[in-house]
């Protein structure tokens, strides 16, 4: 424009003024156009903008449109300059748009801190849409100083603001900006611009102040924990066992405010701003970083613990889905969700938080100075956890064994027992503290408590490496041994039976690391007449267990054979020979008991019958898994007793059972044998083939059949491969 034009002046008028009657929208829309479009220079209008009183007292949605209309400029002048520039006298694209960022920039300065925080802000973002259409940053290094510098004078201001006595601070206007303090609105704008700062210039921050400022109004989003704090009192239990929602309660107004605040919407922001600021104290100051982390978890911490003592007062804990929220009134439903849905935000950000922390704790070493460890600090993430494993319990299972679940989650909980399994004394420590949770050993518990005690299982699962063998007998396996015959709460059940199994791991990995002394003559000696560990003398009864476990609704057949794989590999372990006996004996005594498979001439076609052929062909393959786990003094023995099982007898439905077990057999013998056990099992192959895949039949006359899922292949060439 040659000359300002009459819309100019007015928006010059509206500036000048206290206030105005144009709406936010127009405001944000002629700032845009006329900082893109004024000439010569667009800085007396940029000081116009900022020292405008307009835009005070604060408040979100001012600060808003002051940002949305410097960012919208930018690409008001991308448009500009992309029409005019069709000569080859006019500079590029580039520089005149650098040109104009720099004169917007100064026209700021000298401003109000936060008002410049904003500016700036949304002059960054701007350039950083256009970012891709100029090739080149176009004077975003002056506007990212700026910013930055602006932030840190924001700071300062607000710790000024701190110091001053109750009565000055009624006359700052920049301290109660609708609802939000100064600071957490401050943090809030800044969330948004942050992920265009380069970290080399955040670093120039206090960073230590800069986390504890942002885990505090991250705190404050969920009211430091207690926005569930009436949720004991809002729900009331019918005649007919149903949930209602009382018509009067605070419920739902405290869930209004959480939900309603800018901070909550900006949540994720947040929580990535305070994230890669962790991160970057952990990189550039790492002496300060371990202060700031702590404080952040135990921020957290705070929260969880809150929540979780106002979640178990409620009869809404007792419920494991909305179908038992009754309909008494029209809001119950929609109140439910929407505590669930404030419960996994909750979540999702305490798991933002923690996983810089923890990530940073893999490669960071604690200063001496420092009352902190690796190891306390996972303590405290999983503490945190363990008191959301209510919320935890509606994402599946954290168990690595499982798939699905919450990535991020599972990532966050196995680093901090990777970090945890590392001290041995404090993941004994928190072991003992995750047991003494449970003041009851039974089955049956509150849905609540089933949650967290399947969440201890799974840690502790991971920890049994590391914990004391006597801790395995006398704490581990007491908090086990009522749910590994309890399927009806399927995460629990699993977890026990996974833990039982790390134990016969870590037996067979210590009774490894001992076999060369115990090889010696005077250690064979010393064997014979010593006194059976709890793991040996825990073979028998697990054997059982599972066993009375292979029922349809119980384990799966994979979980089956994996189980008694360890179980026998863990048996193979012991210098007592009669442990793996017991072990594939009990498993032949019950096959054997199962009778026969259907269609076979001595089998019937009742439910029963069938039901018993499934299990028994479930046994069947968990017996094949134990396989490689035995000597050379038992595996002719076993291996001719499946083969005499396994043959053309075996009857089933199309021969798909039968198949599928030749094919685990010869699985488990050419992948998963020693080098001794496999010279003996080649021969044993050779010798069996055809009772294995059946080349003759009831009457002698010669067929091909299965070729142990080959594809054709001769049967020659595929023992060859043994």
């Amino acid at each position: 424009m040659a000359l300002p034009d009459r819309g100019y002046t007015n928006l010059l008028n509206h500036l000048h003024r206290a206030s105005t009657s144009l709406s936010l929208e127009a405001l944000q829309a002629s700032i845009a156009h006329y900082l893109a479009n004024v000439e010569p220079s667009p800085t007396p209008l940029a000081a116009s903008v900022i020292s405008s009183p307009l835009f005070r007292p604060f408040s979100h949605a001012k600060l808003l449109a002051l940002s949305t209309a410097f960012r919208h400029a930018v690409h008001f002048k991308y448009q500009s300059i992309k029409k005019d520039n069709d000569t080859i006298f006019r500079r590029s694209p580039k520089a005149r748009l650098s040109e104009w960022a720099k004169a917007v920039v100064k026209g700021c300065q000298g401003g109000q801190a936060m008002l410049r925080m904003v500016c700036f802000g949304g002059l960054l973002l701007g350039l950083e849409d256009v970012k891709a259409k100029i090739e080149g940053g176009a004077g975003r290094g002056k506007v990212e100083n700026e910013l930055v510098v602006a932030l840190a004078e924001v700071m300062d201001l607000y710790a000024s603001m701190q110091s001053l006595a109750g009565w000055e601070k009624e006359f700052h206007p920049e301290h109660e900006p609708e609802g939000l303090d100064f600071i957490s609105l401050a943090l809030l704008l800044m969330s948004q611009f942050i992920p265009a700062v380069p970290s080399d210039k955040l670093k120039a921050l206090p960073l230590t102040t800069l986390v504890t400022l942002l885990a505090s109004t991250i705190s404050s989003v969920y009211h430091s924990g207690e926005f569930l704090a009436s949720l004991p009192n809002s729900f009331t239990r019918g005649a007919n066992g149903q949930l209602a929602a009382e018509p009067n309660s605070r419920l739902a107004t405290e869930l209004q405010q959480v939900t309603s605040s800018p901070l909550y919407a900006s949540i994720a922001p947040l929580s990535r701003f305070c994230a890669r600021c962790l991160s970057l104290l952990a990189d550039k100051r790492p002496a300060e970083a371990w202060e700031a982390m702590a404080q952040t978890l135990q921020t957290l911490q705070a929260l969880a613990v809150r929540v979780e003592s106002d979640w178990v007062k409620s009869s809404l804990s007792s419920v494991s889905n909305d179908e038992n929220i009754g309909e008494y009134f029209p809001s119950s439903r929609e109140l439910t969700t929407a505590v669930w849905t404030t419960l996994k935000t909750l979540l999702f950000t305490a798991i933002m938080l923690t996983q810089p922390i923890l990530s940073s704790l893999l490669f960071l070493r604690p200063p001496q100075s420092s009352p902190h460890t690796p190891a306390s600090l996972a303590l405290l993430s999983l503490e945190m956890l363990s008191r959301l494993s209510f919320v935890i319990s509606q994402f599946g299972s954290i168990s690595a064994t499982t798939s699905g679940g919450f990535r991020e989650l599972k990532k966050a909980v196995y680093t901090a027992l990777d970090i945890l399994a590392a001290d041995p004394s404090e993941s004994d420590k928190f072991v003992h503290g995750l047991i003494h949770q449970f003041s009851s050993h039974a089955a049956s518990l509150s849905l609540p408590e089933m949650a967290k005690k399947s969440f201890a299982l799974v840690c502790i699962e991971q920890l049994v490496p590391s914990v004391a063998d006597h801790t395995l007998e006398h704490a581990i396996f007491p908090l086990c041994l009522p749910h590994l015959s309890s399927p009806a709460h399927r995460e629990t059940y699993e977890s026990a039976h996974s833990v039982v199994l790390a134990m016969f791991s870590k037996y067979a990995q210590q009774q490894q690391k001992g076999h060369t002394e115990a090889e010696q003559p005077s250690a064979k000696g010393k064997e014979r007449g010593r006194e059976p560990t709890f793991v040996e003398r825990l073979v028998p009864f697990y054997t059982n267990c599972l066993i009375e476990n292979s029922h349809e609704g119980a384990l799966t057949t994979s979980q089956l054979r994996l189980a008694f794989s360890t179980l026998a590999t863990g048996a193979a372990a012991s210098p007592d020979e009669s442990l793996l006996c017991y072990c594939v004996y009990s498993l032949l005594d019950i096959i054997r008991s199962l009778g026969c498979a259907p269609n076979s001439p001595s089998a019937s076609t009742s439910g029963v019958e069938s039901s018993s052929y499934e299990r028994r062909h479930r046994l069947l393959l968990s017996l094949i898994s134990v396989v490689p786990a035995l000597p050379l003094s038992l595996l002719p023995r076993v291996l001719n007793e499946i083969c005499s099982i396994v043959s053309p007898t075996y009857a089933d439905a199309g021969g798909a059972g039968r198949k599928e077990l030749v094919e685990a057999l010869f699985e488990e013998t050419s992948e998963h044998m020693g080098d001794k056990e496999k010279e003996f099992v080649m021969g044993w192959w050779f010798e069996n083939q055809s009772q294995l895949v059946g080349i003759v039949d009831e009457g002698g006359a010669g067929h091909d059949v299965d070729k142990v899922g080959t594809e054709g292949m001769e049967y020659r060439e595929v023992t060859s491969k043994l």
